[in-house]
């Protein structure tokens, strides 16, 4: 098919040949640079951002075990088994690894799609953290629903950006143009199983 590159946020650039078979695509040469450079370990999986003015993709990448490896990232999937209906659960791991386990008591900044930016409280309710004032506008403004995944990215303290995925299985994944194609893509299956 051809080559296309993979950015890590520090700027790295990967060239991962892709490939078609029996009509799905796979990422092939190149891509164990990737997974040793990121040192991904069996059950992580990664999310793959296409961004169209820099001709890559941006790579996220979670660790089945968050204890071992953190990363400046977490994920939500709505109903997860933490879930409560006016607020967003969050790892805990991650706040023990990015902030010494300290929760914050002042607003915090999540910056979305469309120059979106809300300002959220972090409260703990039976010993889990979660996203609560704040958390509807954001469902009622993006449209969140069951069939989407957000990735945070923590850029200080006091600023996360969001990213939105649709993981419906309808959903058409638009790849770049030297591929060609559009290609059905499940985002929840992991990479390494």
């Amino acid at each position: 098919m051809g080559f296309v590159k993979v950015r890590k946020t520090n700027g790295q650039v990967f060239e991962v040949k892709v490939y078609e078979l029996a009509n799905f695509y796979y990422f092939y040469n190149g891509l164990y640079s990737v997974v040793e450079t990121l040192k991904l370990q069996f059950g992580s999986w990664l999310v793959f951002q296409y961004e169209e003015a820099l001709s890559s993709f941006r790579i996220f990448y979670f660790y089945d075990n968050i204890e071992f490896a953190p990363s400046d990232y977490f994920y939500y999937r709505p109903n997860g088994d933490f879930d409560k209906p006016d607020a967003m659960y969050i790892n805990r791991l991650f706040v023990h690894h990015k902030t010494d386990n300290t929760i914050p008591n002042y607003p915090v900044v999540i910056r979305g799609p469309g120059k979106l930016k809300v300002f959220v409280r972090m409260e703990v309710f039976d010993n889990q953290l979660y996203i609560t004032t704040g958390w509807d506008r954001i469902k009622k403004k993006l449209s969140i629903t069951d069939e989407h995944m957000l990735v945070f990215e923590m850029i200080d303290l006091h600023t996360f950006d969001m990213f939105i995925f649709n993981c419906s299985k309808n959903v058409d994944l638009v790849l770049p143009p030297e591929l060609y194609a559009a290609v059905k893509e499940e985002c929840n299956i992991p990479i390494f199983k």
